[in-house]
Formats: structure tokens, sequence, C-alpha cells
């Protein structure tokens, strides 16, 4: 099973990389030829336009191959002529070539970003655990639902927390959900938040105020 993710990952790893250069060819008006993830015989074959979609047997590579001027292409109509690798300007030339790279670098930062950013904005307002040692605990258990902060409405725990916030050290009112019944606890949330606390907030679970 290990050996299925690890080939996965290469994959998801390759087919970014080869889109960056795919892509930045396209934007610059390069013909493209062939799109491959995978080297050797060829499992699917897809024919665009004018370029060729390619699923090779062996993972661990791919290419894109772009209209050259060179002897292993044909002769090149007339209304390519411009569409080649070696028509476009230098710093076209070395976009197309560092867009792979770049992909690869901007591809987990993206999709780091997109997760954190998703967990801390739509997570629910539920606690998880409450720290034994914070001004919550006692008032809220795990499960509770926040529904009000203040009089304030929340649904989500950026909601709550951007409340809370600017509410150190002042008696703050939270209305909640527990067991079906509603009820109100006035917490008063501490000045400092440790470490800990932050961890505990980005991952929905109460900070303990």
């Amino acid at each position: 099973m290990d050996l299925v993710y690890f080939i996965l990952l290469i994959s998801v790893l390759i087919f970014v990389h080869e889109l960056g250069h795919f892509a930045t060819a396209k934007a610059f008006g390069v013909k493209v030829l062939v799109f491959s993830l995978g080297f050797g015989p060829k499992l699917i074959r897809l024919r665009g336009k004018e370029t060729e979609y390619c699923i090779g047997i062996l993972p661990f590579g791919g290419f894109v191959t772009m209209l050259e001027q060179n002897k292993r292409m044909a002769r090149i109509p007339p209304e390519d002529r411009m569409r080649t690798f070696e028509s476009q300007a230098l710093w076209k030339r070395v976009l197309i070539v560092l867009a792979g790279p770049a992909m690869n670098v901007l591809f987990p930062i993206v999709l780091y970003t997109t997760v954190f950013l998703d967990d801390r904005e739509m997570s629910p307002a539920v606690v998880g655990y409450v720290v034994p040692t914070r001004p919550a605990f006692g008032k809220l258990m795990a499960g509770d639902r926040i529904t009000e902060v203040e009089g304030q409405s929340v649904e989500t725990y950026s909601e709550v927390h951007r409340i809370v916030a600017k509410r150190a050290d002042m008696p703050t009112k939270f209305t909640i959900e527990r067991e079906g019944k509603t009820l109100s606890v006035t917490i008063t949330p501490s000045r400092e938040m440790d470490e800990d606390d932050e961890e505990q907030l980005g991952s929905s679970r109460m900070w303990g105020a």
C-alpha cells in the first residue's frame, strides 16, 4: 500500500511539473505536440486538437514535446513557424523552462494554504475539548456548539475567535447548544494565548478562553 501512495505522490508531482511547462508554452502560443505522464508503452492515448495526451506504463517521469526546428521534426508548415519553441523571445523560453520547477515549489504552498485556511475559516464553532487550566474549564464541555458570543451570532471558529480576541479580561457571554438545550455561560477570556492554545484554535477545538 505504501508503494501505491508513493506512486500517486510522484505522479501528482510529475503532473504539476509538466503542467507548468505545458500551460506556459500554450499561453505563449507554442504548439505542444505531446503531453505525457510516464515513460514506456502507452496505456492511454487521447488525441486533442493539436496535442496528444498520454499515460505511460512507467510512472516515474513525464515530458512535454513542443514544436521545434530541428532535424527530428518533419517539415514545419508556414503557419506554424512562429509557434516553435525557438521562435519565441528569450524571456519566454526561459519562463517555459522554469515553469515546471516553479509549479513544484508553488503547489505545496498553495495546497497547505488552502487546507489551513479552510480549517481555520470554515470549522464549525464546536468545542473539541477544554484545557483544564483555562477559564472555560467547567463552563464549556466537549461537543458544545457556540451559537452566539456577546449577542452576535456565530457559525464558525473564525467568527468566535474574532470576537473573543477583542475581549481579553472582559466577562463575555456565550450562548451554546448542549444536548438539545440552549444555555448561557459567562467566561472571561485570558489576555495571553500560548502556542498550545493557538494550535487548538486552528484545529477547531476550544481554546479554553
